[in-house]
C-alpha cells in the first residue's frame, strides 16, 4: 500500500497524470470476457463461435518492430478479455493460440515456410507460447487463413 500512497501523492500534487494514476492503482477485479469486439478498425471474434460460421474474424498477427524482434507473429483468438481501469480506462487483451515462426533471418521453421512470392504456410498443429498468450488488442491487425486442401493442418 506504500506505492499507492506515493503514486496517490504524486498524483494529488499534479505530477503525474490521470492515465499514469489509473493504471498504477490497477484494474478493477472483475474481468469482461467478450465473443467479440471492434477495435484497430477490424471486426475481431473469438476462434470458439466461428466454428459453424462461414466467415473468420479471429486471426490476428502482430506485425514486427524492435519490441517483437522483426517478428511477425501469427495467432487466433481464444479469448478476448476487456480490464477497466478506473474512472475510465479500458484496457483489451486477446489470449491466443501463437503459431511457430522463424527468427527474422530466416524463412522457414518447423512450423512455417514463406515462399518466392510471399504466400506463408503455417502448420497449426505447431504451438509457441503457451505459458505467454495475452497480447494487448492495439497491438493486433487482422489476418485470415486458408486451409491448403493438400495439407490440411
Amino acid at each position: 500500500m506504500h506505492a499507492l500512497k506515493q503514486i496517490t501523492d504524486l498524483h494529488n500534487d499534479g505530477k503525474v497524470s490521470n492515465l499514469i494514476y489509473a493504471l498504477a492503482k490497477g484494474p478493477d477485479h472483475r474481468a469482461r470476457i467478450y465473443n467479440r469486439t471492434v477495435l484497430n478498425g477490424y471486426f475481431f471474434r473469438n476462434s470458439n463461435i466461428e466454428k459453424d460460421l462461414s466467415t473468420q474474424n479471429s486471426g490476428v498477427i502482430v506485425k514486427d518492430d524492435e519490441s517483437t524482434g522483426h517478428i511477425d507473429y501469427y495467432g487466433v483468438i481464444k479469448k478476448i478479455i476487456s480490464l477497466d481501469f478506473a474512472p475510465n480506462k479500458e484496457v483489451v487483451l486477446f489470449q491466443c493460440d501463437w503459431f511457430d515462426v522463424p527468427p527474422s533471418n530466416r524463412m522457414q521453421s518447423r512450423g512455417y515456410k514463406k515462399d518466392k512470392y510471399g504466400i506463408i504456410d503455417l502448420d497449426t498443429t505447431q504451438l509457441r507460447f503457451k505459458d505467454d498468450p495475452y497480447i494487448l488488442g492495439i497491438q493486433a491487425q487482422q489476418v485470415f487463413y486458408v486451409r491448403d486442401v493438400k495439407k490440411p493442418d
